[in-house]
């Protein structure tokens, strides 16, 4: 063990890995080719990229999910509206999340820029995470949905978007998007998200196609002895890191959170299991549940939890996690990748670690997410075709690019109250900000994750930028995110349920590996034949089963 410089470690066990990220199963149907066909109604054409070419990039992105990097903001940035946009009536979006401290109106000088710059004094109706699907359904049910809706995955989704929702393959599709610049301005792979059945129903926010980091906590890791740049040589060598770490008299531990959400997956990339389903070279579908790597990564798994190196109430309070890792209880975390950036330079000062193959091989590759959030923005049925542009241009205003007087204003808010600015850095008032910031409104495009820009500390936007870079060319995504099947759909979550129960079981010690041998083979045979039998039938079937 090497207490100064990179640590070297000696790898033990055997396997191939690749990296991963919590089960995604496919919803819809996502077509990355300029014309995406389907088995019903005419294809449609992807929207026409056109970049906003107002401020050039100090590090280029690229189409192949590259995100550009930026050291400064552009003096006197204009607008990508034509602001203020015409006075429309109100327009209400139903969102997840959580209102802001100050209500949106007359006392919050954030929403006050933002209604008059868009002509709109635009309302919003919240509900949690954990709520938003059932408010999705009543609504639904209720034939009650505002203006702009987060749609859920729910039961018979296609048919759902053909009752309720507007199609906007006319408006969007090809060079007719160029109508909205920061909609034509989206890196082309969001559309994906929001395509189902060949036909466009929506925006949503980009996100990197990139997914989860691994978070070094250099404040323990120097607790521990360890100081420089962690390198590891093998899964065998990240368990004995996980040990070094961990001091369980002073209440310090290597992970904490949801044992099968945050710290499976961890070994799960190292020993190669994919990220969620694989297509083997036969063209048939396996589950990760069904494969040897996954066996093995759980195995480890079992391994680190009978040996303390987790975090005791892991499984009873997993939503502490960030907590942990910021009081520097645990020593490790996995953020997405588009959040890694604060980590670099914030307390406790963090370092992305290069999770091994298994086997001491090489590194292990990164997997892919699609390149948006999931719950894209629908419009429901509207009266005229003028009042479904009138929402687009709301949404345009809100997706607005990085370099324009939108994005400052969408992102930062009202300069002097929110935030200064000073030789293109702005600086926040963190205070204000969290009184009167809507961080819902980013689910309306808002792009800045797809933006590395990190004020002030440049090297960190270096740093991400070459690690996407490298890490992007090898990355693994899982093939089933093209592909709808209402049966998936409406299977999974039970199917899935009885897998993540029998571990649950195993790591709280009420029964032995055998029950999750079981419990995969009933997963096999009750869900996952049936599964690539319909995702075989929607691959041939232009992305619907």
């Amino acid at each position: 063990m090497t207490s100064h410089g990179p640590i070297s470690r000696r790898a033990v066990l055997t396997g191939a890995g690749v990296a991963t990220a919590a089960v995604v199963t496919g919803c819809r149907s996502r077509k990355s080719s300029d014309d995406s066909s389907t088995g019903e109604g005419s294809p449609v054409t992807t929207p026409t990229h056109r970049p906003f070419t107002a401020v050039q990039p100090d590090l280029p992105g690229d189409a192949s999910g590259l995100v550009p990097g930026f050291y400064r903001y552009p003096d006197d940035p204009p607008a990508i509206t034509a602001a203020p946009l015409p006075s429309t009536d109100p327009i209400t979006f139903m969102t997840q999340g959580q209102p802001p401290q100050t209500a949106l109106g007359k006392r919050n000088p954030w929403y006050r820029a933002q209604a008059e710059a868009y002509g709109n004094d635009f309302a919003f109706q919240w509900a949690n995470f954990a709520e938003y699907k059932s408010k999705f359904q009543v609504a639904v049910a209720g034939d009650d949905l505002p203006e702009l809706v987060q749609v859920s995955t729910v039961a018979k989704l296609p048919q759902l978007l053909e009752a309720k929702f507007t199609d906007l393959s006319d408006l969007l599709a090809g060079d007719a998007v160029e109508q909205w610049p920061s909609l034509a301005a989206m890196p082309t792979d969001m559309w994906q998200i929001p395509t189902l059945g060949g036909r466009i129903w929506g925006v949503t926010q980009p996100r990197p196609k990139l997914s989860n980091v691994v978070m070094f906590n250099t404040e323990v890791g120097a607790q521990a002895g360890i100081t420089g740049e962690v390198a590891l040589d093998g899964v065998e060598d990240f368990i004995e890191l996980c040990r070094e770490v961990t001091d369980r008299g002073s209440d310090r531990f290597a992970l904490g959170g949801e044992p099968i959400d945050w710290i499976l997956p961890i070994f799960n990339q190292m020993f190669g299991g994919p990220p969620g389903w694989r297509e083997d070279a036969d063209g048939t579908f396996v589950h990760q549940y069904e494969t040897e790597e996954y066996a093995q990564a759980f195995e480890a798994v079992v391994q680190i939890w009978n040996e303390g190196l987790c975090h005791p109430q892991s499984l009873t309070s997993p939503d502490l996690r960030p907590n942990w890792y910021q009081s520097n209880v645990t020593a490790m975390q996995v953020l997405a990748y588009e959040f890694a950036g604060g980590s670099l330079f914030r307390e406790p000062v963090g370092q992305i670690l290069d999770l091994p193959l298994a086997d001491g091989s090489g590194r292990a590759p990164s997997y892919l997410k699609p390149a948006g959030y999931g719950a894209f923005v629908g419009i429901s049925k509207q009266a005229s075709q003028q009042r479904v542009r009138e929402c687009l241009d709301l949404i345009n205003a809100f997706a607005a690019p990085f370099g324009s007087s939108e994005y400052l204003l969408n992102r930062y808010g009202v300069e002097g109250t929110h935030y200064t600015m000073s030789d293109g850095v702005p600086t926040v008032d963190e205070d204000n900000s969290a009184r009167h910031a809507n961080s819902s409104s980013y689910y309306l495009g808002n792009p800045y994750t797809v933006v590395l820009f990190h004020p002030g500390h440049d090297d960190v936007t270096d740093e991400l930028h070459a690690y996407l870079q490298e890490r992007l060319p090898d990355a693994v995504g899982d093939p089933t995110w093209e592909l709808y099947s209402e049966w998936v759909s409406g299977n999974v979550a039970a199917a899935q349920r009885d897998v993540r129960d029998a571990m649950t079981g195993v790591l709280r010690g009420d029964s032995s590996m055998d029950a999750f041998t079981t419990a995969v083979e009933a997963f096999t045979a009750d869900f996952a034949d049936r599964a690539r039998d319909e995702y075989a039938r929607a691959r041939e079937n232009g992305g619907i089963a």
